[in-house]
């Protein structure tokens, strides 16, 4: 099987981290990287393949950007970096889930997701049985009146075989 296309390209997400990839630079390379990982993850959880770059919808491509520039800026997913006396944290929730995608970022993709088809099949049956059934005592159906006698039977019960004839 073919490897599919990237969910957005690398020179939007160089746009986005305000720099420049030279194409055959290891920047270029981990970005790529980046976006391919989070690119794979966002058709697990939409169910779509997305085969054209060009109509995969907008929101699905801002996620995808996001999640590879954060993928791109902090790979190992640290929470704590100190240098010297400057010290940065993010959120802890951020990397909570162990995903690639935030929360918020992942109900957006679950919006995209692919839909089942309103059409099914539902298997029918009769409770009668194939064929027609005969009455335990035929002596009890009269025959209706109506559509020249072809119309179904009445059930007239025992009073039939009982009365006083």
């Amino acid at each position: 099987m073919p490897e599919l296309p990237n969910l957005a390209s690398t020179d939007r997400l160089g746009a986005r981290l305000g720099i420049t990839f030279e194409p055959d630079s290891a920047d270029y390379a981990r970005a790529k990287d980046a976006l391919w990982s989070v690119s794979v993850r966002a058709r697990s959880i939409t169910g779509r393949d997305y085969p054209d770059p060009e109509h995969v919808p907008d929101p699905v491509v801002d996620v995808v950007l996001s999640a590879a520039m954060r993928l791109y800026r902090n790979p190992d997913r640290f929470l704590t970096n100190q240098a010297g006396s400057f010290q940065a944290t993010l959120s802890a929730a951020d990397f909570a889930a162990g995903d690639i995608f935030l929360s918020a970022e992942v109900a957006v993709l679950e919006k995209h997701k692919a839909q089942p088809r309103n059409l099914w099949t539902a298997q029918m049956t009769r409770e009668d049985g194939p064929g027609v059934t005969e009455p335990e005592r035929p002596t009890s159906y009269v025959s209706d009146p109506t559509n020249l006698g072809l119309g179904d039977p009445f059930y007239v019960g025992d009073a039939w075989g009982n009365g006083p004839w």
